[in-house]
C-alpha cells in the first residue's frame, strides 16, 4: 500500500495512530497534520526521489515530517547527533 496513513484515516479515523509523551493523535489528525506539511515542504521545491537530510529529536513533528516525505516520494536521510 503506496499510503497507509490515508487508507487508516479511512479505515479508522478516530483510532489512536500515535502516542508520543503527552501528545495523542488519532489517524484522522495525523493526515491532516501530514497533508498540510506535504504542502509546505512541496512548496519549498522538495519532489519526488530528493533526499532532505534531518536532524531532529523524537518528537510528534518528526513523525509527521516522516509520514509527509513518503508521501511525496521523497527520501529520508536521518542523521544522528555526534
Amino acid at each position: 500500500m503506496k499510503d497507509w496513513l490515508a487508507a487508516q484515516r479511512i479505515a479508522r479515523p478516530d483510532g489512536i495512530a500515535l502516542i508520543c509523551g503527552e501528545d495523542e493523535l488519532t489517524y484522522s489528525e495525523m493526515d491532516r497534520f501530514v497533508s498540510v506539511l506535504c504542502g509546505r515542504i512541496a512548496g519549498l521545491g522538495v519532489l519526488p526521489n530528493m533526499v532532505v537530510g534531518v536532524l531532529m529529536p523524537n518528537q510528534t513533528d518528526y513523525v509527521v515530517l516522516i509520514h509527509a516525505l513518503a508521501r511525496l516520494g521523497a527520501v529520508l536521510l536521518p542523521s544522528t547527533r555526534g
